[in-house]
């Protein structure tokens, strides 16, 4: 399995990883239901329409990722691209449900974004 994590949206709010495992399935569909599904390959710009990096390449030279916009295809086959560029990837044993459980916590307990009138 292989862990994307996303550039930070901000300061205060941390984008959840994306687990994708060899044939390309995402995991945590409990959190992503589908959207995304399958990882399809990486963009440099965060347009539609290309992909520099296919699934297949990715997974032998994780590394050539990081930097890319990671386009996914949804549970419906539609096309979904990420908007934030990945800023790390890291290979991984698969998790058990424990791991997952305390990984979506932390995530959970992250604090709040500031309000737009504060």
């Amino acid at each position: 399995m292989i862990k994307l994590q996303p550039k930070n949206q901000s300061k205060t709010v941390k984008s959840y990883p994306y687990f994708i495992y060899e044939d390309g399935s995402v995991g945590d569909q409990d959190i992503w239901q589908g959207k995304p599904d399958y990882l399809l390959g990486f963009s440099k710009k965060p347009v539609a329409g290309k992909m520099e990096l296919m699934m297949r390449d990715f997974w032998k030279e994780p590394e050539k990722a990081v930097g890319m916009y990671p386009v996914f295809q949804t549970s419906t086959k539609k096309w979904y691209l990420e908007k934030t560029k990945v800023e790390s990837v890291t290979e991984q044993e698969d998790m058990t449900e424990e791991e997952k459980k305390e990984s979506k916590l932390d995530h959970l307990l992250q604090d709040p974004p500031p309000k737009d009138d504060e």
